[in-house]
């Protein structure tokens, strides 16, 4: 019983070991391509690994997924600084949500995509994600779940990222629903509200829904 409990725990250290060495060279290597990606090499690098390094461990997150949200950053322009507090606003919502890392930036990045510039930058966007989180009964990953849905109709039809968030926590608050079921049922009624038979059968009852410039 001795043996066995005592090979148990020497498997069990060579396997954590393991695993921390294959992390920290893919960290390695992802911090590689990102000093490639911004033009950053020795201690600005170095720093910013240590700052990597320090979001995972208050976010409870691999330190390979945070490299791989850091790198994903660096890809889209973002310079050091951006990158981290970007990090930082992903790692946080994924924390929070109980989602990975990788799909909350997708996510999100979509959505400021389709958006624009007016949304604001990736922190902005999680920043008010968050707030929606903590104050009303919604989740900042079931809203980007929403978004990812209606984002594009949303867009077309002049809403704004502002309007599109709080038309999907106010759903969710009034009916339970869950945020994605919420985002088809949006993205159906501005669909349908863009069809001249429909817009006109409203103008028919006295219901306007363009405004002089052709916004909703």
């Amino acid at each position: 019983l001795a043996f066995t409990a005592t090979t148990t725990l020497l498997y069990g250290t060579a396997a954590a070991f393991k695993r921390l060495t294959s992390d920290a060279i893919k960290v390695e290597a992802a911090m590689v391509r990102i000093g490639s990606i911004t033009g950053t090499t020795g201690s600005k690098l170095k720093e910013f690994q240590q700052g990597i390094f320090r979001l995972a461990n208050e976010t409870s997150t691999s330190f390979e997924d945070a490299a791989a949200a850091a790198e994903e950053f660096s890809r889209q322009g973002y310079n050091l600084n951006q990158t981290l507090d970007a990090t930082k606003a992903a790692l946080a919502i994924a924390k929070l949500s109980g989602e990975n890392a990788k799909s909350t930036i997708e996510g999100l990045t979509a959505t400021i995509v389709t958006f624009g510039d007016k949304a604001g930058t990736f922190t902005d966007v999680a920043g008010k994600l968050l707030a929606l989180d903590t104050k009303f009964a919604t989740s900042a990953a079931g809203i980007i779940q929403g978004l990812t849905r209606v984002a594009g109709v949303a867009q077309q039809a002049g809403f704004t990222f502002d309007e599109t968030a709080s038309a999907l926590t106010a759903l969710k608050q009034e009916t339970g629903r869950s945020e994605a079921v919420l985002g088809n049922s949006l993205k159906s009624i501005l669909t349908s509200l863009q069809s001249d038979k429909v817009i006109k059968d409203l103008r028919a009852i006295g219901v306007e829904v363009e405004g002089s410039d052709g916004s909703f």
